[in-house]
């Protein structure tokens, strides 16, 4: 049978608003419930390719229910603003997929799926309504093939608008113990709180379902009622007309007087969207992500009517991106002279990308095959291996000026091929991340697109013309970009950190660091011993082994056998999360406990003991993190492959693998850590007296917060505890924690851990005046920025989502202090860099941890570096409080000890 879907719009619509963050175009236009929107017409159109579709939308009017019952819906909050300007754009989207909108006066929009639904399962065609609205569980009908009547389904949004269930008779009968056609009745009696109908007082859902059991229908019950019990034959008696009113109410229509131009036609497959109005509507909201599915199902399409075609013949050829006759692939030494000659005149900055081997894409691992350079009206493209060397002056003059995406890359993959790129004054990757630093990734392809008006659409069969089209569309996008970074304030963060910091990155990158691989082995066998004695203390507390990594066994251990006091529910069951774990072991449940610290020992061993000596370079004998300038929308660096920033510092296991970092043979270790820069920064920011003048006197900050929240006296010392304590607190007023974090951190209860937060905020009265203030101005503005200017949009701060709201708070307060000491950190990068390149010391930067600087220098430069490095980092910014930086230095990284003398290491 033919498949009619209908789509409940202003269902989806809504729980598409409150299920989904905060979303909106640059021009703060916003577009959550409309994106969730399509993302589920779209998921629709893909998986059950329609024959016919509808979507139903409530009319702008009042319905008869709101005329027959003026309370009707009376309990709902009103819509919010942010939604209202999202229902015309649902119904664009809707047209621009050549879906038909119906909407009819007096009539909501289940009923007008329900008429269509009977239409359609008359005529024969199956048909399935998606909805958030259980409503539509009375309109489930199994059909019957052999008298030609289709059957209805419901496919009902759970969490999200993409989270789903279907539902046909069997189901709903299995969910609710009656048949679907008893949903009304059901409702008459139970009420309805969303729809604010009443139903019968003192009969809920339990009681109501076993009325329906005995006696079938309202009706019936209410002409049996003298056979029931007193109570409840007279709550049904004094609610009669209530009840039979809701049922009323609750009773979808099926006879809706719809348009005259609606007509259920099986032709939708061999139509399709209109993919250039879908395009613009795209466009306009600025759905990158889903832009790209729209070449997919233009193809699909096309192959699709080619396919139901009687005519046969070639499909359509995609259109030309671009000239081809701009483009040119230098094979003679003649050619060759001419792209020197044009680079060399350019008056312009030119568009420099890399071509690579497309199995090897890290740094270390790339195999240059080519260069393509992007002009204002050509492109050019030289492979390395033949014109190399005659491109090496013009890459590294500074005075010809460049635009490249990723310079770290770039700058990492030539230099490793001995080739040094000056003059780089733009790169799209950082200056895209820069303008929104929330994106999840910057694809050169969807940059072009969005900001450069530029197609780039691979062409598998010329790699060569690609490599040249994104040449071109960096170079464009230097265009039209910069104007939007000096709009921002960015120009300066972009041309006198990111760039510059990039080549550094790069440099360090390729220098790796050294590892003692035989040690870790020996930490490998360790843990796994670890790990053993762990799960035999868990099986022994469980009575019953089972697989500790499975969440469903371990759900099955710890709340159904156990029955341990469950948390926050998942879709797949009671969550078995860090929180939920760290909060059952705070309550002396030793299971959680033991759980806790075998997830621990077990990650360290997969992703530490036992990964990293397979990823020792074999070329170099070390090991090269990947050190990323656009994944931390706080500005930080990130680390992966292997990712050396989470390897713990307080555990012993943690000591171990850090021993595992080792100096080369005549070398030494040199760390240099900024001491508190996120407390001293915070009182730098919120102008705290107390807290600006502890840091001036290099008082305990600890010790001074423990002493006025807990009242000691200055004649008693502060106990270890109630250091303890405050160091918590300082730390959690300045990321934002919850009382329910400081709770599990110190063992207390929520309560007593939210009088240490207010007690905190009592006492630094600067304090509550910046998070005030950081708050009000993220609500109007939309985003916060460090002291350089560095920004992170917080689009949810004004949801009415509590959850997200609440994500976003804390992201506004603590991204200037954590994002200001990202930037400070990258110029204390810069200054060493410069000042070792003056000193002509042998020692080298290999990595950046957070607030920590590790080198690797010649025994005899430990003294000299650490003086150098320190008043780098010192000076890197000023504060009204001192940044301190603490030397050390050891063979390993672990075992660093201060570098002697190191209070006479002045400015």
């Amino acid at each position: 049978m033919p498949k009619l879907v209908i789509l409940d719009g202003n269902s989806l619509l809504y729980r598409g608003f409150f299920a989904m963050r905060a979303l909106s175009t640059s021009d703060r236009l916003p577009t959550n419930a409309v994106y969730s929107f399509i993302l589920m017409l779209l998921t629709i159109l893909e998986r059950e390719k329609p024959d016919a579709i509808f979507a139903a939308f409530d009319p702008p009017v009042a319905t008869f229910r709101h005329k027959e019952l003026a309370s009707y819906k009376g309990t709902r909050k009103s819509m919010p603003d942010d939604l209202k300007p999202q229902r015309s754009l649902a119904r664009d989207a809707a047209r621009a997929f050549r879906v038909p909108v119906v909407e009819v006066d007096g009539y909501e929009a289940d009923d007008v799926c329900g008429t269509l639904a009977e239409i359609a399962k008359a005529r024969g065609h199956d048909v399935l309504i998606v909805t958030g609205d259980g409503d539509a569980l009375q309109l489930v009908d199994d059909g019957s093939p052999l008298e030609g009547r289709g059957k209805v389904q419901a496919m009902i949004t759970v969490k999200g608008v993409t989270d789903v269930v279907v539902y046909d008779e069997a189901a709903v009968q299995s969910r609710y113990s009656i048949s679907p056609a008893q949903i009304p009745d059901l409702k008459g009696i139970k009420g309805d709180a969303s729809d604010n109908l009443t139903g019968v007082p003192g009969i809920g859902e339990k009681g109501a379902i076993k009325l329906l059991k005995d006696f079938g229908t309202l009706e019936q019950i209410l002409f049996h009622v003298d056979e029931l019990p007193d109570k409840t034959k007279n709550a049904l008696i004094t609610h009669t007309d209530s009840a039979v009113q809701c049922k009323r109410l609750a009773t979808i229509v099926r006879d809706v007087p719809l348009p005259e131009w609606v007509e259920i036609k099986s032709d939708y497959q061999a139509i399709g969207p209109d993919f250039d109005a879908v395009k613009e509507l795209f466009e306009r909201l600025e759905f990158r992500t889903l832009l790209k599915r729209i070449p997919i199902l233009e193809r699909e399409q096309r192959a699709k009517t080619i396919a139901d075609s009687s005519e046969t013949h070639d499909a359509p050829a995609p259109e030309a991106r671009g000239d081809s006759e701009a483009r040119h692939s230098v094979s003679t030494s003649a050619q060759l002279e001419t792209l020197l000659a044009r680079l060399a005149e350019a008056d312009a900055p030119v568009g420099l990308q890399l071509h690579i081997t497309p199995a090897k894409t890290t740094l270390m691992g790339a195999e240059l095959l080519g260069l393509a350079f992007g002009l204002p009206d050509a492109a050019y493209y030289a492979e390395w291996k033949e014109w190399g060397n005659a491109l090496v002056p013009w890459l590294a003059d500074a005075g010809h000026a460049k635009s490249v995406y990723d310079l770290k890359f770039a700058s990492g993959v030539l230099g490793r091929l001995g080739a040094e790129l000056q003059g780089v004054t733009f790169d799209a990757l950082l200056a895209a991340y820069l303008l929104n630093a929330g994106r999840a990734s910057y694809p050169l392809a969807d940059l072009a697109a969005d900001s450069a008006g530029m197609e780039l659409i691979a062409d598998p069969e010329d790699p060569l013309a690609n490599i040249m089209d994104e040449a071109c569309a960096i170079q464009a996008l230097e265009i039209a970009l910069t104007p939007r970074l000096e709009r921002d304030g960015l120009s300066a963060i972009l041309s006198d950190i990111e760039l510059p910091l990039s080549p550094v990155i790069a440099c360090m990158e390729r220098y790796g660091v050294t590892l003692d691989a035989a040690l870790l082995g020996k930490v490998s066998l360790s843990l796994s011993s670890q790990v053993t004695a762990l799960e035999t203390d868990i099986f022994a507390i469980a009575g019953v082994k089972f697989s500790v990594g499975s969440t469903k066994q371990l759900q099955e251990v710890l709340f159904d056998k156990l029955k341990l006091p469950a948390g926050k529910k998942t879709k797949t069951g009671y969550s078995t999360g860090a929180e939920v774990l760290e909060d059952l072991a705070s309550k002396g449940h030793e299971i959680a406990r033991k759980v806790v610290q075998w997830r621990e020992v077990s990650k360290l061993k997969s992703t530490y003991a036992d990964a990293l000596p397979a990823l020792i370079n074999p070329e170099t004998g070390k090991v090269h993190t990947t050190l990323s300038q656009t994944i931390a929308s706080t500005g930080r660096l990130s680390s992966s492959n292997p990712n050396l920033q989470n390897i713990p510092v307080r555990t012993e296991v943690g000591r171990e693998i850090r021993k595992a970092f080792i100096a080369s043979p005549g070398h030494v270790l040199v760390s240099a850590d900024y001491s508190q820069i996120e407390l001293r920064l915070f009182a730098h920011i919120t102008k705290d007296p107390a807290l600006v003048e502890a840091f001036r006197t290099d008082a305990d900050i600890h010790a001074q917060t423990a002493r006025r929240i807990f009242e000691v006296p200055d004649d008693q010392p502060v106990t270890n505890d109630q250091r303890r304590q405050a160091k918590t607190i300082n730390f959690a007023v300045i990321y934002g924690a919850s009382a329910f974090r400081v709770a599990v951190e110190l063992g207390i209860d929520q309560p007593r851990a939210a009088a240490l937060i207010k007690a905190y905020l009592d006492l630094y009265p600067g304090v509550r005046a910046y998070l005030e203030s950081i708050l009000e101005g993220a609500r109007e503005k939309g985003y916060v920025q460090t002291l350089l200017g560095r920004r992170r949009y917080v689009p949810d701060i004004n949801s009415r989502v509590f959850q997200f709201r609440q994500t976003a708070e804390r992201e506004a307060a603590n991204m200037p202090v954590q994002g200001t000491s990202a930037d400070i950190i990258k110029l204390a990068m810069l200054h060493v860099d410069t000042a070792l390149t003056k000193s002509k010391l042998g020692a080298r930067m290999v990595l950046q941890v957070h607030d920590e600087l590790l080198f690797e220098c010649p025994e005899d430069e430990v003294k000299p570096l650490s003086v150098l490095v320190r008043k780098a980092m010192q000076n890197a910014y000023p504060l009204d409080v001192p940044l301190k930086a603490e030397v050390k230095s050891g063979h390993n990284w672990w075992e660093v000890t201060p570098v002697e003398d190191a209070d006479d290491l002045s400015d």
